[in-house]
């Protein structure tokens, strides 16, 4: 396998992160009466969006990144060495993922308002983790870049994408 599997450990983590941010948020809908209102949260129409949204685009980085994933695994057991486009579809498919789920735990965080501000909840933990992880040298956006750069033939921005 190329050095560019490497950040498989970076999105394995973003993934569990935005995983743990929407149980969480299942759980405050359940019991979360917002100021001023009679209802909670889960008969709210913005809540329930920004949930399911963030739910499409967990599931479709998780898709997305094990697809990936698996056709490396079956070039790599060919024993044919990685061309630069494939290295390149790596580094796509662990920025993309990974950008997704901070997306996906920043919806999650406007579906829950206030709450997600509390230290100790794990929404709470959840957005700070994703934000860190967001910049990530390995899946930043200015890795979409670096792939582009790659799949485009120009000099790259970021060295260890053509590495074996």
């Amino acid at each position: 396998m190329p050095e560019s599997i490497v950040p498989v450990a970076v999105i394995a983590t973003a993934v569990g992160c935005c995983r743990s941010a929407l149980e969480a948020t299942t759980g405050v809908a359940q019991n979360k009466v917002p100021f001023a209102t009679t209802k909670t949260l889960k008969h709210k129409p913005l809540a329930q969006h920004n949930y399911a949204k963030a739910l499409g685009l967990d599931r479709a980085a998780q898709l997305y990144m094990h697809d990936a994933v698996d056709k490396a695994y079956k070039h790599a057991e060919s024993g044919e060495p990685f061309t630069l486009e494939q290295k390149a579809d790596l580094g796509l498919a662990f920025t993309h993922p990974l950008q997704q789920c901070a997306e996906a735990v920043r919806l999650v965080a406007k579906a829950v308002a206030t709450t997600c501000a509390y230290k100790g909840n794990p929404i709470e933990r959840s957005v700070r983790g994703m934000e860190v992880m967001s910049h990530h040298g390995f899946a930043a956006e200015g890795r979409y870049m670096s792939c582009a750069q790659a799949y485009w033939d120009v000099d790259l921005d970021f060295p260890l994408l053509a590495m074996d």
